[in-house]
């Protein structure tokens, strides 16, 4: 099954729940707060701290489908999923696919809602 990028239904109901200048700063605070946490996870890499990089993709994938970013969500899934017997090398590269990946689709939530944020 083909994830969508943005699940557009769940980012309109989100939009819809709240004022534009709360929606604004919530997307915001999104993109404030996905990039501490990618931060946190290429530091868990160099001691290849699993426990920290499940934490920090468990919450990646929380905050991501709350905010209808369906394909971010599923790939912070993975990473929660394979951190405890993966390869180093894998979830280097998989962290790596997050981080792109995290990259447009901020672009895309900002172009679905008009640079709210």
């Amino acid at each position: 099954m083909d994830v969508p990028r943005i699940d557009d239904t769940g980012l309109n109901r989100l939009r819809a729940s709240m004022s534009p200048a709360h929606f604004a700063r919530l997307l915001e605070l999104f993109a404030i707060d996905l990039a501490g946490r990618l931060a946190a996870l290429h530091r868990a890499l160099a001691p290849l701290d699993r426990a920290r990089i499940v934490v920090e993709a468990h919450q990646i994938a929380g905050t991501a489908a709350n905010m209808g970013a369906a394909m971010l969500a599923e790939a912070a899934r993975r990473i929660e999923s394979a951190a405890a017997d993966a390869p180093a090398e894998a979830i280097a590269a998989d962290i790596a696919a997050l981080v792109g990946l995290a990259g447009e689709t901020q672009a895309e939530l900002e172009r679905r809602t008009g640079a709210e944020g």
